[in-house]
């Protein structure tokens, strides 16, 4: 299938007006046929299938966590809410940083392309300070996007870790009260905490 979209997506390039190259670099296209299809392969091959599967083993974990203990599995799930919430804000800004690290990164290649394509020209005219200079501004300019990408993960992944350990806390304190006052035995809840250990990991 990538090979498909590559080869659907030069023809496109070539059937294109000549305007349209003439508008975006060939750096930033080049860019765009080989990074952005490479991402998407990798997304497939890494993030579809291994999803799906992490989809099945939650789905699994959650029926095995309510056969032991309904009351259990009810207050586990209560920080549910919490991740989602997280999880579609962490979604929405790191699309858009991510588009801005795409955008901006194409456009470093684009002009490092135009740059060596034109070298002897460069020097020629004693232009080296100053494409130096441009070139150092984009790639600040591509340095804080990432940045900005990586402050989101990091952001993410601390949230989510909090949760859960708060609710492994409170787990802790409901499930031991369940045990000493005769609720719940120590083998169930011995079973359901290991099957949240599944369900966090």
């Amino acid at each position: 299938m990538i090979r498909d979209v590559r080869a659907r997506l030069f023809a496109h390039l070539l059937a294109v007006s000549p305007s349209f190259h003439e508008r975006n670099p060939a750096g930033k296209l080049t860019t765009r046929v080989t990074s952005d299809v490479e991402n998407l392969n990798e997304l497939i091959a890494t993030g579809v299938l291994p999803s799906l599967f992490d989809l099945l083993k939650i789905a699994g974990v959650l029926v095995l966590m309510f056969a032991t203990n309904l009351q259990l599995a009810l207050f586990t799930l209560g920080s549910l809410p919490v991740v989602v919430l997280i999880s579609v804000l962490f979604r929405n800004n790191a699309q858009r940083a991510y588009q801005e690290v795409r955008t901006t990164l194409a456009t470093q290649n684009g002009f490092t392309a135009e740059v060596i394509g034109g070298v002897r020209a460069t020097r020629a005219f004693g232009r080296e300070r100053e494409v130096l200079a441009r070139y150092q501004q984009k790639n600040a300019t591509t340095t804080t996007a990432w940045l900005r990408t990586v402050l989101h993960f990091s952001l993410f992944f601390a949230l989510v870790d909090s949760a859960i350990r708060i609710t492994t806390v409170g787990m802790l304190l409901f499930g031991g009260r369940a045990v000493l006052h005769g609720e719940i035995s120590i083998g169930q809840f011995t079973k359901f905490w290991l099957y949240f250990g599944m369900l966090s990991s």
